[in-house]
């Protein structure tokens, strides 16, 4: 069986494994106006968002990723909030400065005004974020009760584990 591309570029271009994964996942929707995106967005969330053009079901599922029109600096705290956990329990954001020049800044996820970093960088969190809610929002899930845990071992040679970049 041959591996999804995608999953190669993980480790060296997680955007580029965005691309591929999203493009493969998400029919394109019709053409739509869309706002620009602003110069002060990184370039690893303005890729996510050019991608989002035509294919809009990529921003919302279970949790979401504001539309562009709607990412706006909270300058008292620093950050730009671009995510936001289904129930309004948490969200997402990356520092913001008018002329910062990191394309893939640290993601804070802020629970309760407890802001911590994520494990991955804006590019990698895109990409485990789609990863995630595409199995959440699939129109087929497979949750088992009582898997025979001696049939793991078949099942999980079947899959191929998405690692993030080392370092």
């Amino acid at each position: 069986m041959e591996l999804p591309v995608e999953v190669d570029h993980v480790s060296t271009d997680p955007g580029r494994a965005l691309q591929l994964f999203v493009t493969g996942w998400h029919p394109e929707a019709p053409p739509r106006p869309t706002n620009e995106i602003p110069r002060s967005i990184p370039s690893a969330l303005a890729d996510f968002y050019h991608l989002a053009e035509n294919r809009p079901a990529m921003l919302r599922g279970q949790n979401r990723i504001r539309p562009v029109d709607q990412v706006q600096p909270d300058s008292s705290a620093g950050c730009l909030v671009f995510g936001v956990e289904n129930q309004g329990g948490w969200d997402w954001s990356i520092p913001w400065e008018v002329d910062a020049t990191d394309t893939d800044p640290m993601v804070w996820i802020d629970e309760a005004n407890n802001p911590v970093p994520e494990q991955e960088p804006l590019s990698g969190f895109l990409l485990q974020f789609s990863l995630y809610e595409a199995a959440m929002t699939a129109p087929y899930r497979a949750f088992p009760k009582g898997f025979p845990k001696r049939l793991l071992p078949v099942l999980e040679s079947r899959l191929r584990r998405v690692k993030p970049p080392a370092g």
